[in-house]
């Protein structure tokens, strides 16, 4: 997470209140949900979803993280680009998802 230790409550909580506030339904994140000048967002970050599945892994929820990355594989396009250079953009601490990655 870089900002909250990974071993804490303080980060397992942070996830679970992301979860509440920030999750939608089909595994997609909110950056906010506050109103600003463009009115209330209305739509997700596919980004956000991708540090979610980072943040899962760091605390050792590591079946969620699969699970959730796999679920974010519906997103990609054929070819996974989507995948792929989120991946590269990402620092994940391990290769728990090496085998859904097509190269």
């Amino acid at each position: 997470m870089n900002y909250l230790d990974p071993a804490s409550r303080r980060a397992k909580d942070h996830l679970i209140a992301l979860e509440k506030e920030l999750k939608t339904p089909n595994g997609l994140f909110y950056r906010y949900l506050y109103k600003d000048d463009f009115g209330k967002p209305k739509t997700t970050f596919l980004i956000c979803a991708f540090w979610y599945v980072e943040a899962l892994a760091s605390v050792g929820r590591l079946d969620d993280a699969r699970r959730e990355f796999e679920n974010l594989l519906q997103f990609s396009n054929h070819l996974l680009l989507s995948v792929k250079i989120l991946m590269k953009m990402m620092k994940f601490n391990g290769v728990i998802f090496h085998k859904h990655i097509v190269m």
